[in-house]
């Protein structure tokens, strides 16, 4: 019984999608806010959200992506070489950045698999990169994306460890920026600083 109220509950997550693009003329991009589905007896609650609140992983800085690992309690050190690492993931080339890992790396120690050398397809792949824990990639993948196609993220839309993962953000700025953010009129000149 469960494994047939999964497969419902899977049918029906999967029909709202379509219906809420199918109801947008096919502009996923346009999707935001919440909206319900009712399928039969069960009722689906989409939420739609702006990829660019989070931080891409093909497209980021080395800079704002050791920012997101600090945030998540990963050590300076560490967090620069995770970034690095997710760098040398995502680039064309087998030359090692400083802290990165290429193909060598991942060799030397018995992988078979090894950087894409091209972007990353989904937020999961951040998972097998070299020496990230499986515990900080689950973490990482509410704040990041693979979809935004921008260097930069939206402050606007952000979330708070987004917004602390910008190099030079302090706490205080991004708690006025917050405050501020729900006022009309807000602009990320005020989250960053002079």
């Amino acid at each position: 019984r469960g494994f047939a109220e999964g497969l419902r509950a899977e049918e029906a997550a999967r029909g709202a999608i379509e219906q809420a693009v199918a109801q947008s003329s096919g502009a996923v991009a346009g999707l935001t806010g919440l909206s319900t589905v009712v399928f039969g007896q069960t009722q689906v609650v989409i939420m739609a959200r702006s990829e660019s609140a989070r931080i891409d992983l093909n497209l980021a800085s080395p800079e704002l992506l050791a920012g997101l690992f600090l945030q998540l309690g990963v050590a300076p050190e560490e967090a620069t070489n995770y970034a690095a690492r997710v760098v040398d993931w995502r680039d064309e080339d087998d030359r090692v950045g400083k802290g990165g890992a290429e193909r060598s790396a991942y060799r030397g120690l018995g992988r078979v698999d090894s950087p894409r050398n091209g972007p990353f397809v989904h937020v999961a792949e951040l998972g097998l990169v070299l020496g990230i824990p499986a515990a900080v990639a689950a973490a990482a993948a509410p704040y990041v994306t693979v979809a935004s196609g921008q260097e930069q993220i939206n402050p606007l839309l952000a979330d708070p460890p987004v917004l602390l993962a910008i190099p030079g953000v302090s706490p205080n700025r991004v708690r006025d920026f917050l405050a501020q953010r729900a006022k009309l009129g807000a602009t990320f000149a005020s989250l960053i600083p002079s």
